[in-house]
């Protein structure tokens, strides 16, 4: 039986999704140099939802000229300020890294990662979107 409550609930689901969606394109449009070096490297850029926090996750391969990354967070403001820095690791196979992101507050949250090499050049990999209760992928 569909009530009210479920309605709004479904309404809301999707008109939440359309809007991640929207402010996701406009936050790729303001970074002009995603993925166009050869430190793009990451794939399985993710973000979950999970018990009051954000956990986020990527794969990369490691290249010798690749110091550290940085992870963003920005709310609806889409004004990006630092959550986590980690230095790359090395390995002949593709690297896994996680951050977990306890102080995300907003029911929206922008998360992107920025690729740091020997000097000093920043390279962007994409935006992903957080919804409350939800989890969205980017994978390449």
């Amino acid at each position: 039986m569909v009530t009210l409550y479920n309605l709004k609930s479904v309404i809301k689901s999707l008109f939440g999704a359309v809007l991640l969606s929207l402010l996701t394109l406009i936050a790729e449009a303001r970074d002009p140099v995603l993925d166009e070096t050869p430190l793009a490297v990451v794939s399985d850029f993710q973000a979950v939802f999970q018990a009051g926090q954000v956990s986020i996750h990527w794969v990369s391969s490691a290249l010798p000229l690749h110091r550290y990354f940085v992870l963003e967070r920005a709310g609806m403001d889409m004004q990006f300020k630092v959550v986590a820095n980690l230095a790359s690791k090395t390995s002949p196979q593709p690297i896994e890294y996680q951050v977990v992101d306890s102080k995300s507050t907003s029911e929206f949250a922008f998360y992107r990662l920025v690729s740091i090499d020997a000097e000093g050049n920043q390279y962007y990999h994409g935006v992903i979107t957080k919804g409350l209760h939800s989890s969205y992928t980017i994978s390449k």
